[in-house]
């Protein structure tokens, strides 16, 4: 897949009155891409990944940077997917008729950051506005990619009402999603419909089967994790109490449902191949370039 970047960027004055420009990656922003992401985010990413999307060799990855006085100051990191080959969590946001055809794609927000000093100030909103513009005009995207969609903390407020304002729609629930200092968090997944795509209509889902099941798992999911916090808050609360009994049951019962939700994801993994690598609970594919939560 060949992708000729659209020529097209926004610029906008900063309040200091030095103009914000956007670019696209090149392999001299090897270094500072490097650095910012691991200010911005509790992801390490491998070396790998970072060649990856300052070189594109192979233009899977749109990447954009927001510059002043050649200043690196923000960046988006988008990667081009096959829907037919999304994971089991994501699919199914599009309308049922475009799982017929294998060329259809959809755009992943992997990462979007700035610099702290000039955060709220609307280069974020340019870098994403100009995400979508590219992905409408470029001549191999816009007859095919049909979403864009992203991955947020269900806690990650300031994130969520920031891509609502840009009309993007929350999916569903992902329980569990998110794997942090070995602790699990509630995620959520937004969609952003662009060059006729669209989801199904509304009713469609109610007269699933597995609609009404999927309500029921996560139901019971959120019952479960809600009883794990209150019984180990309890438990820290009283210090003599928790001396007496410990919470290695409850820690246990964790594990377990931990492990059911991962199954379907961990499972594609082989961890005895040289091409997988356990990254601070992600797994890290080093042939296809991916980065898996798990």
């Amino acid at each position: 897949m060949i992708i000729n970047m659209s020529p097209n960027f926004r610029t906008m004055a900063s309040s200091s009155g030095d103009m914000i420009r956007m670019r696209f990656l090149n392999p001299s922003d090897l270094d500072v891409v490097r650095r910012l992401c691991q200010e911005w985010f509790p992801v390490r990413y491998p070396d790998a990944w970072y060649e990856t999307i300052v070189n594109n060799h192979n233009q899977r990855f749109c990447s954009l940077v927001a510059t002043i006085n050649d200043e690196i100051v923000a960046l988006l990191v988008t990667e081009i997917r096959s829907y037919q080959n999304l994971n089991y969590e994501d699919f199914g946001f599009l309308a049922k008729h475009f799982e017929h055809y294998d060329n259809i794609q959809v755009a992943y927000i992997l990462t979007l950051g700035v610099v702290k000093r000039l955060r709220r100030r609307g280069i974020a909103t340019l870098l994403v506005k100009n995400l979508i513009q590219n992905l409408q005009t470029i001549s191999t995207l816009k007859n095919d990619c049909k979403a864009i969609y992203l991955h947020v903390l269900t806690t990650n407020m300031y994130a969520i009402r920031f891509y609502e304002k840009l009309q993007f729609q929350r999916y569903k629930l992902l329980p569990l999603y998110y794997s942090i200092n070995d602790c699990s968090y509630d995620g959520y997944s937004y969609v952003y419909y662009l060059n006729d795509g669209h989801p199904s209509s509304w009713w469609l889902p109610l007269i699933n089967p597995k609609y009404h099941l999927l309500i029921v798992r996560n139901s019971l999911r959120s019952i479960t994790i809600q009883t794990y916090y209150q019984c180990d808050h309890i438990l820290q609360s009283f210090s003599l109490l928790s001396s007496l009994i410990t919470r290695w049951p409850l820690k246990f019962l964790r594990k377990i449902f931990d492990t059911i939700l991962c199954r379907h994801r961990c499972s594609l993994f082989k961890l005895h191949d040289d091409h997988y690598h356990y990254i601070n609970n992600h797994y890290y594919d080093e042939q296809k370039n991916h980065l898996y939560v798990c």
